[in-house]
């Protein structure tokens, strides 16, 4: 089940974090994912516009323990990644080494507007 602040929607073509870039959105997929076994988490988005088209507004992926609270309020990432902005779709991947328990897996991308085409863990 996907968790989401604002307007995040599944399309056919993935989920759609925003429509909005002037608000954005975090989404995260709720129930929590056991970490342990795996040693990678892969998303392939596509970034398509950002407020005021700032460098300032980018996307971060992770996994951690507290849910979503709001569309600019993430926090408690255990991973995550640097910030990303590209409007090419691409795959990217997150370590999950020494990353052990249950945790959400949350997308933080508040001001912009994308396509998560794909979610994926490997081992």
């Amino acid at each position: 089940m996907l968790g989401t602040q604002d307007n995040a929607s599944v399309t056919a073509d993935g989920i759609v974090w925003s429509t909005n870039n002037g608000t954005g959105n975090s989404f995260m997929f709720d129930p929590k994912v056991d970490c342990a076994p795996y040693s990678k988490l892969c998303f392939e988005l596509t970034c398509e516009t950002r407020n005021a088209n700032s460098a300032n507004y980018n996307v971060v992926f992770g996994v951690t323990n507290n849910p979503v609270r709001g569309a600019n309020y993430v926090d408690g990432f255990v991973a995550q990644t640097s910030k990303i902005w590209d409007t090419s779709r691409k795959t990217y991947s997150l370590s999950l080494d020494g990353v052990s328990g249950t945790h959400y897996v949350l997308v933080a991308a508040y001001a912009t507007t994308g396509t998560v085409h794909n979610v994926w863990l490997e081992k």
